[in-house]
């Protein structure tokens, strides 16, 4: 998904990670909650006020082979995060 500035933002589930592309660059937004490994992070959203909301379901292979075992599974819990980016635009 794209923001007011153009800047292209993405969920890596096999990376498990949520990222700003910034021409050659990436820029890792956010990789893990408490301490704990995201499960494969999914659809995002951006709102109104730059905010970036994304969906942390685990499903089984969707992450790749890391992610066909649910032991694998850090966080007890399914969840929708939000990030406030201040980047200064």
């Amino acid at each position: 998904m794209f923001d007011e500035f153009g800047d292209m933002y993405a969920c890596e589930g096999g990376e498990i990670r949520v990222v700003r592309y910034d021409g050659d660059s990436t820029e890792v937004l956010a990789e893990s909650y408490e301490d704990s490994r995201f499960n494969v992070p999914n659809d995002l959203a951006i709102d109104t006020q730059g905010r970036v909301w994304f969906t942390d379901p685990f499903y089984e292979g969707a992450g790749g082979p890391w992610s066909e075992d649910r032991s694998n599974k850090e966080l007890d819990h399914d969840s929708v995060y939000r990030i406030d980016v201040t980047d200064g635009k």
